[in-house]
C-alpha cells in the first residue's frame, strides 16, 4: 500500500515537473511545403505528452496562415527576432532542395547554428521524433552535415539525463530504506 502510494506521488510529482515549458523542445519550422505539414501532423498525432512544441512556422509564402493550428509567425527574413520573441530552443528546416533556399536564409540558419542553435533538417528530425524516415521529403538537404555537432550534444544531454536519474532513484531508494523492513512484514 505505502509502495503503490509512493510511486503514485512520485508520478504526479515527475509529470508536474518535467511537464514544463523549460523541459520542453521548442521549435520554430521553416517551410510550409508538404514536408513542413507532414512534420506539424506528425508532431500533433504524437499530442502534448511528446516534450515538442511547435512554436510556429515562418515561410516567404504569405497566403499560408498556419498548418494543423500551428501559426505562421513570419517570413524567413524574421527568424532571428522570432528566436528571441519566442524562446525558441530548435530550427527544423522542412524545406527539401537546397535550391529553394534564398542565400539569405541559408546565411541566417548558418549564422542561427553557429551561435549555438540546433538547425535540424526536417527527415532527420521527423525520424528521431517519429521513428521512421521520411523518404518523399529527403531532398538534397545541405545541413545534413551541421546536424552531427547538435547530434553529439543530444548524446552528452541523453547521457546526463541518464545520470540525474540514477541519482534520483538512488536518493528515492535511500529515502525507503528505513521502511523496507516494514514493507516486508507487511507482505
Amino acid at each position: 500500500g505505502l509502495a503503490a502510494l509512493g510511486v503514485g506521488l512520485w508520478r504526479v510529482v515527475y509529470a508536474s515537473v518535467f511537464h514544463q515549458p523549460a523541459f520542453c523542445r521548442r521549435i520554430l519550422l521553416v517551410g510550409a511545403g508538404d514536408s513542413g505539414r507532414a512534420l506539424v501532423l506528425g508532431i500533433r498525432s504524437l499530442g502534448q505528452d511528446s516534450g515538442i512544441q511547435l512554436v510556429g512556422l515562418v515561410d516567404d509564402q504569405p497566403d499560408v496562415p498556419e498548418i494543423a493550428g500551428c501559426p505562421r509567425l513570419g517570413a524567413c527574413g524574421d527568424i532571428v527576432r522570432l528566436l528571441a520573441e519566442h524562446g525558441v530552443g530548435e530550427i527544423v528546416v522542412a524545406v527539401t532542395g537546397p535550391s529553394r533556399m534564398s542565400s539569405a536564409l541559408v546565411e541566417t540558419l548558418v549564422q542561427c547554428w553557429s551561435r549555438g542553435l540546433p538547425v535540424t533538417p526536417m527527415p532527420l528530425f521527423f525520424e528521431e521524433v517519429m521513428g521512421a524516415l521520411p523518404v518523399e521529403y529527403l531532398g538534397q538537404s545541405v545541413f545534413a552535415l551541421l546536424y552531427e555537432r547538435s547530434f553529439a550534444l543530444r548524446r552528452v544531454w541523453e547521457a546526463a539525463q541518464r545520470l540525474i536519474d540514477i541519482v534520483v532513484a538512488t536518493v528515492g531508494l535511500l529515502v525507503l530504506l528505513p521502511f523496507l523492513p516494514f514493507i516486508a512484514l507487511a507482505i
